[in-house]
């Protein structure tokens, strides 16, 4: 089972992203928000859109206001979706 460390994010990659997404013991889950640029990339992270979100978990996004670090929640959600360790 893969491990994964997951992230909220409304900023470009940082160093402490870039850190994190080199682990190798870890897999790196950045959950974006509103205010997160619409290029977003880093290598080796996984990038869950506001639009991903939204598809994904319908209603629920509704729940979680925008611009919040509670959207983490759908990382955790999409984790245990696909049986990766926390």
């Amino acid at each position: 089972m893969e491990r994964v460390i997951i992230i909220t994010s409304i900023f470009p990659p940082t160093d402490g992203v870039r850190k994190f997404a080199t682990k190798k013991k870890h897999s790196l889950l950045v959950v974006g928000d509103k205010k997160i640029p619409s290029n977003w990339e880093c290598l080796w992270v996984r990038f869950i859109s506001l639009s991903e979100q939204i598809e994904w978990f319908g209603h629920l996004t509704e729940l979680i206001p925008l611009n919040s670090d509670q959207r983490q929640s759908f990382g955790y959600i999409k984790a245990i979706q696909e049986e990766l360790k926390l």
